[in-house]
């Protein structure tokens, strides 16, 4: 079974970068986007680490490197024109793109590099351990930037891809209240301008971030990449997938990413339609502990470890999703007891299930995910 997922959308603003538009997009030159927006909790890249947060950042930050929305395989240059590493793999040499600006007009240097992966390391926020590796990190000067790793750690590359390591406009942030400092969990006080502004080079700028209701972009004027497709993007916040698909036939939004197996016939018989299947790096994870026995408290804790709140509300209406090992509510292990249960038993391969050294078995699923728009 095939599900849709925000992961897709990660490709999808790639294309909006300079891609062609929906012709209801077209038109306006804007684009309405139906998705959901409750799992969102910040905006700040160096402290979020939700699901819808990616795609935005994506939108609105760059990173030194990128993984292609046309080959999930392939590691390529985006801030950084080329990198090296050394024989031992301790040390990694990025060299920055000539020329280019974050939206603010001020110019990307190696001290922005430095200084955005240093703040997201201090603040130890949820995804401060993209940092982890990082031992220290030295600006050799405007374009060149050297990191040296604790340990030899091959994956690094990869890592420099997450919207967690996403290069802030340091005077910016900074005029903000942000810091890298040591005690940066306390000092920083940028996360409130952060939610509602962008301090990158992406091809849109945030404009505003109203909760379970809209986010707005505008098109980035500075970016150095090919221009934006749209003049700026309406993320509208839907509960069921539904819901989306009356608002994409109405004319309504433009696109959504909310479609559920049982509405794909529907769509592609609607010649007003288009539907869009891609690759994905999204996952669903289970992990099991099966030494407690039935009824007891930490079979129950378990059952919550099964995933987050918005992996169960995601998993229990369309079952793909991220889960994770975060502790949630009792008021909803139901939910994600059912989903998981599902998700496993979705055409996974034997050899996708295995035994970890701590006893627990873990599932991983991979899809093709589909997603509509206004033909």
């Amino acid at each position: 079974m095939r599900r849709a997922s925000v992961m897709l959308v990660v490709a999808l603003f790639l294309t909006l970068a300079g891609g062609a538009a929906p012709a209801a997009a077209q038109e306006g030159d804007l684009l309405i986007y139906a998705t959901e927006l409750d799992d969102l909790i910040t905006l700040d890249p160096g402290r979020a680490f939700e699901s819808t947060n990616l795609t935005i950042h994506h939108a609105t930050y760059d990173t030194l490197l990128v993984i292609p929305a046309d080959d999930l395989t392939a590691i390529q240059p985006s801030l950084a024109e080329s990198f090296e590493v050394s024989d031992d793999g301790l040390l990694y040499t990025f060299t920055l793109r000539e020329g280019v600006q974050f939206a603010s007009g001020n110019p990307v240097t190696a001290e922005d590099v430095r200084f955005s992966w240093t703040r997201l390391k201090n603040i130890k926020g949820n995804p401060s351990f993209y940092a982890d590796p990082i031992a220290e990190i030295t600006v050799v000067d405007e374009r060149t930037v050297t990191v040296t790793l604790g340990a030899p750690f091959p994956a690094f590359p990869a890592v420099v891809t997450a919207p967690a390591m996403s290069i802030v406009d340091s005077q910016v942030v900074i005029a903000q209240g942000g810091t890298d400092a040591e005690n940066a969990d306390e000092a920083d006080a940028a996360k409130d301008w952060l939610d509602q502004n962008s301090a990158g080079s992406g091809p849109f700028v945030l404009t505003g971030w109203v909760p379970n209701s809209e986010v707005t972009l505008a098109r980035n004027e500075n970016y150095w990449g090919a221009p934006p497709a749209f003049s700026g993007v309406i993320m509208r916040d839907v509960n069921d997938a539904s819901t989306a698909l009356q608002q994409l036939e109405r004319g309504d939004v433009d696109i959504t990413d909310f479609v559920d197996p049982d509405q794909i016939q529907r769509i592609e018989e609607n010649a007003d339609l288009k539907m869009a299947i891609g690759q994905t790096l999204n996952l669903t994870y289970l992990a099991i502990s099966p030494g407690e026995g039935p009824g007891t408290e930490g079979r129950n804790r378990g059952k919550r470890r099964c995933g987050t709140r918005a992996c169960a509300r995601r998993l229990h209406s369309r079952l793909t999703t991220t889960a994770s090992s975060t502790r949630c509510s009792t008021a909803w292990a139901t939910a994600r007891r059912r989903c998981c249960r599902l998700a496993c038993k979705a055409q996974t391969p034997p050899s996708a299930t295995r035994a970890t050294s701590t006893g627990r078995a873990s599932c991983w699923l991979r899809r093709g995910i589909p997603t509509a728009s206004a033909a």
